[in-house]
């Protein structure tokens, strides 16, 4: 139950994320994603800071391959999250037009949770894009010189 009067406007939000705790398989699953996915999106960027470039010519392997792309791995990890947090709005909203919320007040709560899910997708997006420049900067200082 939750008492309209006195909710915030987060309470709606916070219903849907026991929503999906309670009733999704796929959101519960999501939100156990949440702390691993930060966990690799800094793991990205320490790789990013203290990788280096192979000569060329040399083999690759794994590691490579994650050095090469830990950009888009950091903001893929944090891409459960964003998922998650747009289910929970959604169910939010649904919960309130179903519980009588004026019509008024479910297009606030949709405004408030399309800049809440905006926030969440910039973050992931930001990570990925620091990640990948800070790379590029790594690269550029510890490329390997060619010796003539």
């Amino acid at each position: 139950m939750l008492n309209a009067d006195k909710a915030t406007i987060s309470g709606f939000h916070e219903l849907g994320h026991a929503m999906n705790h309670l009733n999704s398989k796929f959101g519960r699953f999501l939100q156990k994603l949440r702390k691993p996915g930060y966990a690799i999106a800094g793991l990205m960027g320490t790789i990013a800071l203290i990788s280096r470039k192979k000569p060329e010519g040399e083999k690759r392997n794994a590691l490579d391959f994650v050095q090469d792309n830990c950009g888009k791995i950091a903001f893929l990890s944090l891409m459960p999250t964003v998922i998650e947090e747009a289910m929970a709005s959604h169910k939010g909203i649904k919960l309130a037009k179903e519980n009588g919320l004026s019509e008024a007040l479910v297009k606030n709560l949709k405004k408030f949770y399309g800049k809440a899910l905006l926030s969440y997708g910039g973050y992931a997006l930001v990570t990925g894009l620091a990640v990948f420049v800070a790379s590029k900067i790594t690269e550029i200082f510890t490329r390997p010189q060619r010796i003539n």
